[in-house]
């Protein structure tokens, strides 16, 4: 079974605020538990639709979190193309966009592969026990994806 690491922030008390949570290892696997639904999002820190995709996963979280989705976001690039994430820039980005779930940078850049279809963000949903992907889409659908996640979460 593939599974994801990466360093970040995850709401680990329930009150989705990534914000005031400690730096930590984030596994895929941590899910497996506790959740049905991954929302695997890969954002670079430059791309404008990824911030707009960022802004809505507290919908999504405040939807369906209790249904067992869980969100995680990874930073694959920071704020130009082709820069490297950081830690900093991490902070930066939650303190502006305020995301649900988890986030975490990718600075050697393990989620590129993922990208087949080549732009941004690349949302799968996975099943958070198997990590099967369920469905993949690239650039920013809500609707899509509200009806992917509905789909999902209540089979």
């Amino acid at each position: 079974m593939v599974d994801f690491a990466m360093v970040g922030y995850a709401d680990s008390d329930g009150d989705q605020n990534v914000g005031d949570e400690d730096l930590a290892v984030i596994r895929l696997s941590d899910y497996a538990d506790s959740k049905s639904l991954i929302l695997f999002d890969v954002s670079a820190g430059w791309c404008e639709t990824c911030q707009d995709a960022t802004e809505e996963q507290a919908s999504l979280i405040a939807e369906y979190g209790g249904k067992g989705l869980m969100i995680v976001q990874v930073l694959f690039e920071g704020g130009k193309l082709g820069e490297l994430p950081t830690v900093d820039f991490a902070k930066a980005w939650i303190a502006k966009l305020m995301p649900a779930g988890a986030l975490g940078i990718d600075p050697g850049r393990l989620s590129v592969p993922f990208n087949t279809l080549g732009s941004l963000p690349l949302t799968m949903l996975l099943d958070a026990k198997t990590r099967k992907v369920l469905s993949k889409m690239n650039g920013h659908h809500a609707q899509e994806l509200r009806s992917q996640i509905q789909t999902h979460i209540l089979q």
